[in-house]
């Protein structure tokens, strides 16, 4: 991989996520970042962390809302599958309607999915993810396999600190920093658009009592 690879792409956003970046969820300092017209670099960090912060905890809470209707959903099923046990002894096919629990990591998977379209179609040896771990930390894998069928990969996790956005990777050599600049913009710009995708795609902008969330 060149070394332009070892920070996140320019995300391949359309002009519907470009009015979601720009009008619904306010995201000026993207702008601000772009054309270095910030003196006070502490009260961006601040604000970007603050926004991260907040999406991330949003997201936890769709995943637990999403996790305790798929429980529910399985419970009922089962009750049902023991009923009909009870009524018919045993029958083999009422286990197809069983349905699995959802877990945590495969909902997080599916997010993964979701983020790495942010950045374009993929390449035939190439895969890709980029999703929310937690209230602190977003990831970005990429794995792209050589013309002797040889895998190289990268890993940047992104540390959300109050005072700015750490770039941490598993490649040997390459330095820990704080990122800024364009990478910045784009890294804002990609959380944006994967928020929006994931809580349209997953959880349809629901939280537990019913009610539509504001991005």
């Amino acid at each position: 991989m060149s070394q332009s690879e070892y920070q996140i792409p320019t995300s391949k956003n359309s002009s519907v996520d470009e009015v979601i970046i720009r009008d619904q969820l306010n995201t000026i300092y993207v702008d601000q970042v772009n054309n270095n017209e910030v003196s006070n670099q502490s009260e961006l960090a601040g604000s970007v962390a603050e926004r991260l912060y907040a999406i991330a905890d949003d997201l936890n809470l769709a995943r637990e809302s999403h996790l305790n209707s798929s429980r529910a959903e399985h419970a009922a099923t089962k009750t049902k599958i023991i009923k009909y046990i009870g009524k018919f002894l045993f029958n083999n096919e009422l286990s197809s309607s069983y349905n699995e629990i959802i877990t945590e990591r495969e909902l997080k998977i599916e997010e993964g999915e979701i983020g790495a379209s942010i950045f374009g179609a993929m390449a035939p040896n190439e895969r890709r993810a980029f999703f929310n771990d937690n209230r602190e930390s977003w990831f970005f894998y990429q794995e792209k396999t050589d013309a002797s069928k040889i895998k190289h990969s990268i890993t940047l996790h992104y540390e959300v600190k109050p005072e700015g956005i750490l770039r941490v990777s598993n490649q040997a050599g390459m330095q820990c920093e704080m990122i800024s600049g364009k990478e910045l913009s784009d890294f804002i710009k990609a959380t944006e658009i994967y928020y929006s995708r994931v809580k349209s795609a997953i959880y349809k902008n629901k939280d537990q009592s019913g009610h539509n969330l504001a991005a």
